[in-house]
């Protein structure tokens, strides 16, 4: 099973019937709000519903220092994202559940954490071509790093162009040299993070907290 854990909340709602067509088991709805805004930050509402497929919140929060606490939105969310410029600072992962990279910038592959799943989001990355090489290069410098060990790939989408498939995904794998099994590992990564949030949010010890049924997330993750 796959999902695409990374459709904007603002999609054409007149290009739905591609998400609900498609072969992915599910997606996140995700709002970017940056850091500065967070106080002022309420919930995220899911602006539609699609039949037969699990969708699920996401936070997006544009990091912008290098001191944070956010823990306190996982309890709005599904997944709690951060997005970073850089990897200059270690990542704390009782903080987020996912870490975005700008990879349309030079970078430094350090302070990886082995404990947190780091996200390459395709949409609006490979229309400058100056943004496009440059994000081409740190892809798989990123990818061969970790050999896909904690990566996910969305497609981050506002619209039915811009929607990435399974083929899609695995002729970019291709594109960049990337080895089909670590392009296969990083695909099913996606539902291996989904049930990473849910144990994070509702279990102890091996233990659930409750039997109240509070969303998709601990309904089908746990």
């Amino acid at each position: 099973m796959y999902y695409d854990l990374d459709i904007k909340s603002n999609f054409k709602k007149k290009d739905i019937n591609f998400l609900i067509d498609s072969e992915y088991a599910g997606y996140c709805i995700s709002k970017t709000i940056r850091q500065s805004d967070i106080k002022k930050f309420i919930s995220l509402d899911l602006p539609f519903d699609l039949p037969n497929k699990h969708v699920l919140k996401k936070i997006t929060v544009d990091i912008d220092t290098n001191t944070y606490n956010i823990k306190h939105l996982k309890e709005k969310c599904d997944v709690l994202c951060i997005k970073l410029k850089n990897l200059e600072s270690p990542v704390d992962e009782n903080m987020c559940d996912l870490v975005n990279i700008d990879f349309t910038s030079q970078i430094k592959i350090k302070n990886i954490n082995p404990n947190v799943f780091y996200e390459i989001s395709i949409s609006n990355n490979l229309n400058n071509k100056k943004d496009r090489l440059m994000w081409f290069y740190n892809t798989k410098m990123f990818i061969n790093y970790t050999k896909g060990k904690n990566v996910v790939i969305s497609s981050g989408a506002e619209n039915a162009s811009e929607l990435k498939s399974y083929i899609d995904f695995m002729k970019l794998f291709d594109f960049l040299d990337i080895k089909e099994k670590i392009g296969q590992r990083i695909l099913k990564n996606s539902l291996k993070l989904l049930h990473k949030c849910a144990e994070n949010r509702y279990f102890v010890h091996n233990c659930i907290f409750n039997d109240i049924d509070e969303g998709v997330l601990k309904k089908n993750f746990y």
